[in-house]
């Protein structure tokens, strides 16, 4: 049996420790429990009491105080009991569980008391981490709440002004000026009210709001979003409709926008200048994505910008 515990403790951080339940004496101590707590097998087999001197106050078990209570089959563990080595004077952290078992024909007391340091402290570490990350969350959404109504106030103030101009303009391209301010504002405006709606962000859920949505009137917003970046790069930028769709649907506006005005953005900044984009409106039928004549069009084109990438990393690594 002494060689077994030998070569358990050899192989890992659990010390072991076999005590003669009638005479208290100290029949085996495993070898690493200088190595773990930095006191000798000697110095534990002469007094068992010595282990109790390197208890921390706070997690205290006192082991000696507890083999009389235990009668033979029974079984008591203890968990996260800390201890410090002796020598190094640094936390140990320990599962400890007693049995009390018949050991040929002598009842004895087998005490083993299993490392869990690493697992303590990485336990200590998460904890550590998770304050960080709440405080940095608290400081975050205590950020967002201060800056909402300074954000929100000029932006209401822009679509206020921007209504005005629309109703109160007689000149048609002034009148369509304002329009075009009034529409991107409205936009704006709703991703700042999500971007600043902390209860969402926690939740990590955005609401949707079903309202009808025109086709004239989605294909007035590409035009006041898109054009004007087109125009920058002097794009020509074409949108062609099918005219059996349906002239209104069912929709989230602010994120059925934000949708399409991603993809075509993506696709200005993608395409050179003086180069071309075709948006176009179909029905795809029951499935959704992009026909098959398009679908070919659109893996050509993203072979040639993963080709194009490879090229700059190549010539990054040069």
């Amino acid at each position: 049996r002494e060689r077994l515990f030998t070569a358990l403790s050899d192989n890992v951080d659990d010390i072991f420790i076999v005590v003669d339940k009638d005479t208290m004496n100290i029949s085996y101590v495993s070898e690493n429990i200088e190595t773990i707590l930095g006191i000798s097998e000697d110095m534990v087999k002469n007094d068992l009491g010595i282990i109790e001197k390197t208890v921390d106050d706070e997690h205290k078990i006192n082991i000696l105080e507890m083999l009389p209570q235990l009668y033979e089959g029974k079984r008591v563990e203890f968990e996260q009991c800390c201890y410090l080595n002796c020598k190094t004077n640094e936390m140990v952290w320990f599962m400890i569980t007693i049995l009390c078992t018949n050991v040929d024909d002598v009842v004895k007391y087998i005490i083993v008391m299993s490392n869990r340091t690493k697992d303590v402290k990485a336990k200590l570490e998460l904890q550590k981490a998770l304050g960080i990350a709440q405080a940095a969350n608290n400081a975050k959404s205590t950020f967002l709440s201060n800056i909402s109504h300074d954000i929100r106030t000029p932006m209401n103030a822009i679509i206020g002004m921007s209504a005005l101009g629309v109703e109160e303009s007689k000149d048609e391209t002034i009148k369509k000026y304002f329009t075009n301010i009034d529409a991107s504002a409205h936009f704006l405006l709703g991703l700042i009210n999500d971007a600043l709606d902390s209860s969402q962000i926690e939740k990590n859920a955005l609401n949707l709001t079903f309202e009808p949505y025109s086709m004239d009137e989605f294909k007035l917003y590409v035009n006041i979003m898109v054009r004007s970046l087109c125009d920058a790069k002097k794009i020509e930028f074409t949108m062609k409709t099918d005219k059996s769709l349906a002239k209104c649907v069912s929709t989230d506006k602010l994120r059925f926008n934000q949708i399409f005005f991603n993809l075509l953005s993506n696709a200005v900044k993608f395409t050179p200048e003086k180069g071309k984009i075709d948006f176009i409106i179909d029905d795809t039928g029951r499935y959704v994505g992009i026909n098959y004549y398009l679908k070919g069009q659109a893996l050509k084109l993203m072979l040639n910008y993963v080709y194009c990438q490879n090229e700059i990393k190549e010539d990054s690594h040069r």
